[in-house]
């Protein structure tokens, strides 16, 4: 399956933070559509984050190089914790909860990969685009979102650089 496939895939699972990879996005706009609903940025959020604990659980078992296993592991822990966070807003805010089978498509492809040196790469440049298209969406959202939004967002900002960091070093390095 192409990136851009796999892209295509991402972005239909976690709808308005949506994650393209970054050469290939559309250009955002400066100024996010009228009537943000935080809510539905914020199941968006969850929703992203959902999708990353399942690919990177997969990871963890099918990787074989060892630097791809420790960021899946890494990616796990970091968004579990995120999910947790945004779940306890969830419950105050009343928000819904989402809807899993958008994620089927774009799991099923990692499940069906098998373990290798290209399951590896697929992961890692899936979790570099995710995170690219994060950190832009961010920047472009945070003069437009209220406290709700804003506190997840600027609370997960150095786990998201982190997660960039470890991603591009581990990318640099597979296939030595």
């Amino acid at each position: 399956m192409s990136a851009i496939r796999v892209a295509v895939l991402w972005c239909a699972a976690v709808g308005a933070m949506a994650c393209a990879p970054h050469r290939h996005a559309a250009p955002l706009s400066p100024e996010p559509a009228v009537g943000i609903d935080e809510r539905q940025l914020l199941l968006a959020r969850r929703q992203a984050d959902s999708l990353q604990v399942v690919i990177a659980s997969l990871a963890v078992f099918k990787a074989v190089d060892p630097d791809v296993r420790r960021l899946a592991e890494t990616l796990v822990r970091d968004h579990m914790y995120t999910m947790d966070e945004i779940d306890a807003i969830a419950r105050t805010a009343r928000t819904a909860r989402h809807d899993r089978s958008r994620m089927a498509p774009i799991v099923g492809h990692f499940a069906q990969m098998a373990p290798g040196p290209e399951f590896d790469a697929a992961f890692v440049d899936t979790v570099l685009a995710a995170h690219h298209h994060d950190a832009a969406e961010r920047k472009r959202l945070l003069p437009w979102i209220g406290d709700m939004l804003r506190s997840v967002l600027e609370s997960s900002q150095p786990m998201l650089d982190l997660h960039l960091r470890l991603a591009e070093a581990v990318k640099r390095g597979i296939g030595r």
